[in-house]
C-alpha cells in the first residue's frame, strides 16, 4: 500500500504513530508505556455517523481471569462480548472451542475492523524494518490475526453502540444471551452522555451501562454478567437512583 494513504510520524525517538489519512485512523507506538498493554493503541473514528474518534484497546485473555468464572462457561452458551476492540478473548475462545459451540459469540462494538486491519497490516509490511515498529512487531501481528478472526465467519459482529443495540432490541442479542462480557469499552463510546461531567469510570456511568448491559441476559437474575467489577451490593444501592 503506497499512494500516500499511510504514513510514519515520529513523536518523539521512542513512539511512533502510523497514521491512515483515508480513514482517519491512528496505530500509537509506544514501546515505553508504563500502562499496561498499552504500548500499541489504535486511535479510530468508530461510527461515521457520530464524528469523533475513540481509542481501541486490545486487552490480553490475562486482563480477564480476574474476571471470568470459567467453570462457569460451557460451549452451549451463547457469549456476547461489548466492547471487545481487538482483545484476545474471543479469538481464544472460538480457536479451542470453536467446532464445538452451536452459537457464535457476538461482538457488539462499533469498530470497522476493515479499517483496523489496514492499518495494522501497512505497520507489518512497509514499515516493519523502523525501529520503534520492530520493536512491537510480534504485538501488531497478534492484533492483525484478531482482527481477522472477529472479521472470519467464526463471530458474529455487530457494529453498533451497545446503546443502539439496547434501544433498537436488536433481535439477535436482546434477551438473547447467557453470558455478557463487558469491560469498560462501551464506557467511551460517543453515545454514552448522560447529562453530568463524568469520567469513562464515574458510578453513575458504570451503573447506567450496567443496566443496559443486563438488557442483554435471557435471564438477568441466573444469566452470567462480567464485568468491570461492580458487585451486586453497589448495584441495588446506587441502580434505584437511575430508574
Amino acid at each position: 500500500m503506497s499512494d500516500g494513504r499511510f504514513k510514519l510520524l515520529r513523536e518523539s525517538d521512542t513512539d511512533a504513530i502510523v497514521r491512515d489519512f483515508q480513514t482517519g485512523c491512528d496505530l500509537k507506538l509506544e514501546p515505553d508505556s508504563d500502562l499496561d498493554g498499552a504500548e500499541v493503541t489504535l486511535l479510530m473514528q468508530i461510527n461515521e455517523s457520530m464524528g469523533g474518534r475513540a481509542f481501541v484497546t486490545g486487552r490480553d485473555i490475562t486482563a480477564y481471569l480476574d474476571r471470568i468464572p470459567l467453570e462457569e462457561l460451557n460451549c452451549d452458551q451463547q457469549i456476547i462480548e461489548v466492547g471487545a476492540g481487538i482483545s484476545e478473548l474471543l479469538p481464544s475462545i472460538v480457536n479451542n472451542l470453536g467446532d464445538q459451540m452451536p452459537n457464535k459469540p457476538i461482538v457488539i462494538d462499533p469498530i470497522n475492523y476493515d479499517h483496523a486491519l489496514a492499518i495494522l497490516t501497512e505497520a507489518c509490511t512497509t514499515y516493519r524494518n523502523d525501529s520503534i515498529v520492530g520493536v512491537l512487531i510480534d504485538r501488531i501481528e497478534e492484533f492483525r490475526r484478531r482482527c481477522e478472526i472477529f472479521m472470519s465467519d467464526k463471530i458474529d459482529h455487530l457494529r453498533m453502540t451497545l446503546r443502539d443495540a439496547v434501544d433498537s432490541m436488536h433481535p439477535k442479542v436482546f434477551g438473547r444471551a447467557d453470558v455478557v462480557i463487558e469491560l469498560f469499552g462501551p464506557s467511551y463510546h460517543p453515545d454514552i452522555d448522560f447529562g453530568h461531567d463524568a469520567s469513562p469510570c464515574d458510578m453513575e456511568t458504570l451503573l447506567t451501562i450496567m443496566k443496559m448491559r443486563r438488557k442483554l441476559l435471557k435471564d438477568p437474575t441466573t444469566g452470567i454478567d462480567i464485568s468491570n467489577g461492580i458487585c451486586e451490593e453497589q448495584l441495588s444501592t446506587n441502580v434505584c437512583s437511575l430508574t
